[in-house]
């Protein structure tokens, strides 16, 4: 198996800077705003025959949230 990059994770200390905590909270904050606190997914629990009908489902589910939020960016 042949590794590619590394991932780089920030040291744990006892007491966490509040830059830290300000930087978590932006990356929250701009991860809910990509696709405007909607979600393209229905909850539960999904089982698949393969991994091709699990691609699938993923695929249209996003492009209908896709489709949905460019219509209603389109339209007000």
């Amino acid at each position: 198996m042949r590794q590619v990059g590394a991932r780089q994770v920030a040291p744990v200390f006892g007491m966490p800077s509040g830059t830290s905590l300000a930087e978590g909270i932006a990356f929250s904050a701009n991860m809910a705003q990509l696709a405007g606190g909607r979600v393209f997914f229905p909850k539960g629990v999904f089982r698949y025959k393969s991994h091709a009908e699990a691609n699938h489902h993923q695929t249209e589910y996003l492009a209908q949230g896709m489709a949905n939020l460019a219509k209603e960016r389109r339209h007000g």
